[in-house]
């Protein structure tokens, strides 16, 4: 029987290095509508039967998912369109991407939310609604970017709910699901760890377990399962081999997390960290007063776990490590398609290459909330130096939307 101990923090660790995948990809080109696994009905009221989602083939023999306004006088309509379940069980960085537009313009806007359940695909009442839109473009369809990372690990259906009474349509297209699928994964959980433990309000915990991995990649995040409280500012330090002492190989600034309501924490890497196989690294970082779960025996051969700065060669920490060979980093998304940015990571302003048109673009943060806006011309640059630091999408008229990290 494996037996193990509390330290004033619970710790469930994984460490990624990914390579992004598409989970769910439809573009209504096939036969059937709903597609296969999809279903689609109306609101608790059952009103509007003539405005059900239906598919529509539009002049350029394009096929598009269509749910048609209500009628003046029936009342408020509700129609669903909804996924099959999505098994994000191992899936991190989760993104929906789709595109609309509507027909009438911004005086009939209807409303169009994006909901999520993770127990029932057909009970209106188990969705929550992640965002809601009130108006697209009218003549080209715009896409649209919802990050479902609260969402990771997790199986989830999504319904599009289109909301009117006598105002627009609703044209949707091209919807894809985007996540990092882990390839090689090291586990150290022989074990479920209780969740009960000793805190220590007096210690400011510092914790770290060194890993042995098994392919090479990019280290791309860490996570962490923490119970509930503040999680000090500090940095997250990586070290060669099974080591937290000398210069870190790398290390980064992470800011106060107050009222951590507890669960999965996630830190992003904000730049590249190779790792090479069968070599052994150590990560490093604060974590505050609450409950940490650590094996008592050596169950895990790779490494060891670090508490307090003191190395434990018995003892590892619960945790789990996500490795894929081929990485697909932040850095690297831009290139796929035309035109480039740069330069990447930015401080003040975006160069803008490949590009020769006059475009309109927004700027949205990964919550899909549009933060910036304006026109973009050949040679003219983008300032950003008013963004709070962090990852960021760049959407420009008629081209693919690119990703950016603000320094």
């Amino acid at each position: 029987m494996k037996t193990f101990m509390t330290y004033s923090l619970f710790l469930v660790l994984g460490l990624g290095l990914q390579a992004q995948n598409t989970i769910l990809n439809e573009n209504f080109e096939g036969a059937s509508f709903p597609p296969e696994g999809w279903i689609s009905f109306r609101g608790i009221d059952n009103i509007g039967t003539a405005n059900d989602w239906i598919k529509v083939i539009d002049s350029q023999s394009n096929a598009h998912a269509f749910s048609r306004f209500s009628n003046v006088d029936i009342g408020v309509a509700e129609d669903w369109l909804v996924t099959p379940l999505i098994d994000l069980s191992n899936v991190s960085d989760s993104e929906l991407r789709f595109f609309s537009k509507e027909t009438y313009g911004t005086f009939y806007a209807s409303q169009y939310d994006v909901r999520i359940s993770t127990s029932s695909q057909t009970d209106h009442a188990s969705f929550t609604t992640v965002t809601t839109y009130t108006d697209f473009n009218t003549s080209n369809y715009e896409e649209s970017i919802v990050d479902l990372s609260d969402y990771d690990g997790q199986q989830i259906y999504i319904a599009f709910v289109h909301i009117d009474e006598f105002e627009d349509d609703w044209l949707l297209d091209d919807i894809t699901l985007m996540g990092i699928n882990p390839l090689c994964n090291i586990s150290n959980t022989p074990i479920a760890p209780s969740p009960n433990g000793i805190a220590n309000p007096a210690n400011n915990l510092m914790v770290g377990q060194s890993f042995t991995s098994s392919c090479n990649g990019i280290l791309n995040y860490i996570e962490i399962n923490l119970s509930s409280g503040n999680i000090p500012a500090g940095n997250l330090d990586i070290y060669a081999g099974n080591t937290i002492s000398g210069t870190p190989m790398y290390s980064q600034s992470l800011p106060e997390i107050q009222n951590w309501p507890g669960g999965l924490f996630r830190i992003n890497l904000v730049n590249d960290f190779e790792v090479a196989t069968n070599s052994q690294y150590t990560f490093h970082t604060g974590v505050g007063n609450l409950i940490i779960a650590v094996y008592l025996q050596d169950t895990y051969n790779g490494g060891n776990a670090f508490i307090s700065n003191i190395t434990y060669q018995e003892r590892d920490l619960f945790f789990n490590v996500a490795i894929t060979e081929n990485s697909l980093h932040l850095n690297h998304v831009e290139r796929v398609n035309h035109p480039f940015i740069s330069p990447n990571p930015v401080l003040s302003n975006l160069s803008i290459s490949n590009f020769n048109t006059t475009e309109n673009y927004k700027i949205y943060n990964l919550l899909g909330k549009e933060v910036s806006s304006g026109m973009i011309s050949q040679y003219s640059q983008i300032p950003v130096n008013h963004l709070e630091k962090g990852v960021y999408l760049l959407k420009i008229n008629h081209y693919k939307t690119l990703k950016f990290i603000k320094k």
